[in-house]
């Protein structure tokens, strides 16, 4: 079987308040981005001789967000999420903030605003987001320890198929 060609990874990084209320997302303003008037987790792609984890932690220091412990809590592949490249594999995480960090952070970056967000509005779908992170983010935020693998397929840029598993067993 061959690997899937131009396939595009990513860390998709979710911030969460101390309260366990909030969550800091990235606005994407510029008018290039694929995920342009949107909402979305605070991304970074992996440099040569990076991990996924170092990614994440650099993406965390360029907004000056002070953090905690770092969770993975899942992965999914968005097959034929764009033409350029069809398949993008991200990579989500949560993280800890601590109180006195909550207002260090820089609110606009190059890609727009970052901005704490309310997680149950988030989950009811009151922020302009991706459509198909109405089924991403119960996972991404709910207290179950298991990471899951999701398979969230694409048409004409709208989700059409999405199932996921969840197991530590990998």
């Amino acid at each position: 079987m061959q690997p899937i060609p131009n396939a595009d990874i990513l860390a998709l990084i979710y911030p969460i308040s101390q309260d366990g209320q909030r969550v800091l997302m990235q606005y994407h303003e510029r008018s290039e981005s694929h995920s342009y008037q949107r909402f979305n987790g605070i991304e970074s792609r992996p440099r040569p001789n990076e991990t996924l984890l170092d990614a994440c932690e650099r993406m965390l220091r360029y907004n000056h967000i002070g953090h905690g412990s770092i969770f993975f809590r899942g992965t999914i592949h968005w097959s034929k999420f764009h033409t350029q490249r069809p398949s993008l594999y991200g990579h989500l995480f949560t993280v800890d903030i601590p109180e006195e960090f909550e207002k260090t952070y820089h609110a606009h970056n190059h890609i727009g605003p970052i901005k704490w967000i309310s997680i149950a509005e988030l989950l009811q779908g009151e922020w302009p987001c991706w459509p198909g992170d109405s089924h991403i983010f119960p996972l991404l935020f709910d207290k179950n320890p298991e990471p899951f693998f999701g398979l969230m397929g694409y048409a004409n840029g709208v989700p059409h198929h999405w199932n996921y598993k969840r197991t530590n067993k990998v």
